[in-house]
């Protein structure tokens, strides 16, 4: 491992960036883009992608145990040799590369649609854009441990939102039950297998400045249980208050959610309790994001530093996250079917070819030795 970062991460540390990273984006999308296919059922769906999601964190445990210092771009180039590693970890950087643009037209979307409708969306950009930048220069150390204090307020405002809205849930919204049978379920699933679950494998460049490596790995199926069950529930709590075709036909269901409760006329509207765990969690997840970015590039160059490739790759960033898509019909469509498979791809078929590859290549390395 290259010595870039010199900070370090604790277990539990690490465990709550898994969380925040799972949540960021898809506490506001996954019950929609559940409900499309598994009506009714997309809760079920989302315990199942909960399930495979832990299979696809003890793929990445057994990588890291058996590398432990190497980052995913370093295990590329460790496994399928110089040149031909470079090009897969290039893959895996410019996958994070489009999910942190969608993720920052995400933020410029839902605050020009929902909060500032009359601001251009530029002026949400730059901001966020010089924070995270911000961010990265100070290292993920840092912003870990402030995300390590902050995690009791995101759960308390979690079960807030959960326990208010709760008494509007009707039950014959969720029924029947299996009513499509395991087709309906099949089908949805796998959306949220890509997103967020198959997007874990970014956390593969941070996995080695964890300061226990056995920490580390429970950490990562810890927070993947936490955060696939706070969406399921979300998801569950949406269908239950506004129906299979209310949870679709709105853009921002938990949002949505958020304005319907309302306590004795008192207490009401509180959609500032999801806008905070959505823009605390969204951000998390791109300067997680970011910093595997500068990194990577860092370890392919040969870099004794990646502080250097942080401006430059944020003047970049500016302009492709106007770019990646024109409006958020269309994230919505792309990221419906075909992006799926390409988050699988990036997520869970590269990293077990790469185990494949290495137990291949230390098995002729124990039969030559013979």
């Amino acid at each position: 491992m290259q010595v870039l970062e010199k900070g370090n991460i604790a277990g539990r540390q690490f465990m709550v960036l898994v969380v925040f990273y799972i949540l960021g984006s898809a506490i506001l999308f996954i019950p929609g883009k559940l409900t499309v296919p598994g009506k009714q059922d997309s809760w079920i769906a989302a315990l199942v992608a909960t399930g495979i999601g832990l299979l696809i964190v003890s793929l990445y445990n057994v990588i890291m145990r058996r590398n432990p210092t190497m980052t995913i771009v370093e295990y590329s180039e460790h496994v399928l040799g110089k040149w031909f590693g470079k090009i897969v970890a290039l893959i895996f950087l410019s996958f994070f590369y489009i999910l942190i643009g969608l993720d920052v037209r995400d933020i410029g979307d839902f605050l020009s649609t929902q909060v500032m409708p009359e601001t251009p969306i530029q002026a949400f950009f730059i901001p966020f854009l010089c924070v995270v930048i911000f961010g990265a220069r100070y290292g993920l150390e840092v912003y870990a441990r402030f995300a390590e204090l902050f995690f009791p307020v995101i759960l308390l405002l979690y079960f807030i939102l959960v326990i208010s809205i709760s008494p509007q849930i009707k039950l014959e919204n969720i029924q029947p039950v299996f009513e499509h049978g395991i087709k309906g379920i099949a089908t949805a699933a796998p959306v949220m297998i890509g997103f967020p679950m198959s997007e874990l494998v970014a956390l593969l460049m941070i996995y080695p400045y964890v300061n226990q490596q056995i920490m580390a790995a429970k950490g990562f199926l810890i927070g993947t249980l936490i955060g696939g069950m706070m969406l399921t529930l979300i998801t569950f709590i949406s269908i239950g208050v506004l129906g299979p075709f209310g949870t679709v036909s709105t853009s921002y269901p938990s949002y949505l959610l958020a304005q319907k409760i309302n306590i004795g006329d008192f207490f009401q509207r509180v959609e500032a309790i999801i806008a905070v765990i959505w823009f605390f969690t969204l951000f998390t997840r791109v300067i997680i994001f970011f910093y595997a970015i500068v990194l990577g590039l860092a370890q392919i160059m040969k870099l004794k530093d990646y502080r250097p490739l942080i401006i430059p790759i944020g003047l970049i960033l500016l302009p492709f996250a106007q770019t990646v898509s024109p409006n958020f019909i269309h994230i919505i469509q792309t990221t419906k079917y075909e992006w799926v498979m390409y988050q699988i791809t990036c997520g869970v078929i590269f990293p077990l070819l790469l185990l494949g590859g290495d137990t291949l290549r230390k098995y002729l390395g124990h039969m030559y030795r013979k």
